[in-house]
């Protein structure tokens, strides 16, 4: 057990996803101590949901002076320069310049503890790649982790990988290596529901796709069994409600030659 809080900077914070899980873990030793985000609807969220407002400074920008102190940095930047639905732009796309705006106040900062994380495909970014040789330049281990929420019973695949560093210290060494314990078995977190029991309103028509669309885009939607216990979903994007491919799922409550109806989830039971 720590006798102090690790202070934490939650960079590209969006809705607090990382703050929400130390919510979730009361005896975890981490307490965020600044957050960083662009987007005003977002930081709304933060707020109400965590009572700290995040430093809308844009982090291409940003200086040194503006970061606190502290102990762990994590970090969610932006995933389209190397998602593999986008044109994967890498290190050149404008959006992978804040994260890399960061990098260059690792020596300065040296936190005793980073995490990154992104979509599948960005460990085989040039982007990656820089981090990888600042974090061993700087004298931290590293691990290279890829989870995905259905290792947890979450009826949805969002496929992840994280870069887990830590650099030892002469009293992190005492106190135990975070790389070693920072996996706990998931069947300590697996989530028991199925598909139906996250959705709220399954017989509603308000959510229903027309039958012409269905005919015309069902060969590329990703249409599946509403009551099937092993359906899974795929991850939603913020098109969805527009995208008719890899947008994510839509479901189908009638038998499969029948496909019909196909609905949209709602925002409340994606929500959920």
């Amino acid at each position: 057990a720590q006798d102090r809080k690790i202070k934490a900077i939650e960079f590209f914070s969006g809705v607090g996803a990382f703050s929400q899980a130390l919510i979730s873990m009361p005896l975890c030793p981490i307490e965020v101590v600044a957050a960083f985000d662009q987007n005003p609807e977002a930081n709304r969220v933060y707020l109400h949901n965590h009572g700290r407002e995040p430093n809308t400074k844009n982090l291409v920008s940003v200086k040194s002076e503006d970061i606190c102190a502290s102990d762990l940095w994590w970090l969610s930047p932006p995933c389209t320069p190397y998602s593999i639905r986008g044109k994967r732009r890498d290190d050149e796309d404008p959006r992978s310049q804040a994260f890399l705006r960061l990098l260059s106040f690792l020596p300065q900062a040296l936190p005793q503890y980073l995490i990154v994380e992104n979509v599948l495909g960005f460990e085989s970014s040039r982007t990656f790649v820089m981090l990888d040789r600042c974090l061993e330049k700087y004298g931290y281990r590293r691990r290279l982790v890829r989870l995905c929420s259905t290792d947890f019973g979450v009826p949805m695949r969002r496929p992840r990988v994280f870069m887990v560093a830590s650099r030892q210290t002469g009293e992190s060494v005492e106190s135990g290596d975070f790389l070693d314990n920072i996996l706990p078995p998931f069947s300590e977190y697996r989530d028991p529901r199925s598909l139906t029991d996250y959705l709220t309103d399954l017989e509603s028509p308000a959510y229903d796709v027309d039958p012409e669309t269905v005919e015309r885009y069902r060969h590329i939607m990703n249409i599946v069994d509403a009551y099937d216990p092993e359906t899974v979903l795929i991850c939603f994007t913020r098109g969805y409600y527009r995208c008719k491919l890899a947008g994510g799922s839509l479901l189908r409550f009638g038998d499969a030659e029948a496909l019909l109806p196909v609905r949209y989830i709602s925002p409340v039971d994606i929500a959920r």
